[in-house]
């Protein structure tokens, strides 16, 4: 339950129900959401249709739904033929060598960070700058995947049918992540924001330290453009499937390594 600000437009100023409306009315209404991106403070409910109802109160189950606790999404060892000389000299570099790291992708149904429901959850461990195991799962939503995301990630309705919910997979989640600082491509942007949100709602915090790899990018002017794809060219990373979750976390992690390498280069010009 909450609240949300809803907006009727009518062509009549007296009249009809909401001629008829009194404080304390119920009603129910009918319509969608406003373009998140394209609106200003808290979304607002555009109302279609709207009429006067009542509601058997005494019928309503207010108890707090049971929760479940998925434990069975499996954490896949990764041997990564493709991993080049470069990638394994990376080992011996200071912020790579005996250190674990955590990258970080969602599928989402959307690109707002503050509206949008995750469809999937991709992560990878990087230990000593190669990638050891990854996390995959599909995510239920809650809701059906709008077209436009479909288009985007290829992930459709059926591919969610029966997955876990996100507050089920969390406590797993949060487990593989640990302390380990977290990679994420337009993190700061985006998926740290949905995770610190999922979090908030759950009444935790995200602790972690968060590492961006679009704005170090940004920091080492990386000739070219710097989405996911492009870096990934220009460093010679192999991205298979990309916007697929579990595709984008293990090229996101390589890719920290990556430009790690670049800035140790670019000092010792």
């Amino acid at each position: 339950t909450g609240e949300v600000e809803c907006i009727k437009f009518t062509r009549r100023k007296k009249g009809g129900v909401l001629g008829a409306l009194e404080n304390g009315n119920t009603v129910k209404v009918r319509g969608s959401f406003e373009d998140g991106e394209h609106s200003f403070g808290e979304p607002k409910f555009i109302v279609s249709e709207l009429s006067l109802c009542k509601i058997d109160y005494s019928a309503v189950d207010d108890s707090e739904p049971k929760r479940t606790v998925c434990e069975s999404v499996p954490v896949i060892p990764y041997n990564d033929s493709a991993d080049n000389l470069e990638q394994i000299l990376s080992e011996s570099h200071p912020r790579i060598s005996g250190r674990t790291y955590v990258a970080l992708d969602f599928e989402t149904t959307g690109k707002n960070p503050a509206l949008c429901k995750v469809i999937e959850i991709g992560m990878a461990r990087m230990t000593d700058g190669r990638v050891v195991e990854y996390f995959d799962t599909f995510v239920d939503p809650g809701i059906p995947i709008p077209a436009d995301a479909s288009r985007v990630n290829n992930i459709f309705d059926p591919d969610v049918k029966g997955a876990p919910d996100i507050r089920s997979v969390l406590p797993q989640m949060m487990k593989f992540i640990g302390d380990a600082p977290i990679i994420a491509h337009n993190g700061n942007g985006y998926d740290y924001l949905i995770l610190a949100r999922i979090l908030k709602d759950e009444g935790m915090e995200l602790k972690n330290e968060l590492i961006d790899t679009l704005e170090i990018a940004d920091e080492l002017h990386v000739p070219g453009r710097h989405r996911l794809g492009d870096l990934c060219e220009y460093f010679h990373i192999p991205l298979l499937d990309a916007h697929r979750a579990y595709a984008d976390c293990i090229a996101t992690a390589k890719l920290f390594a990556a430009l790690v390498r670049f800035a140790d280069a670019r000092k010792n010009r």
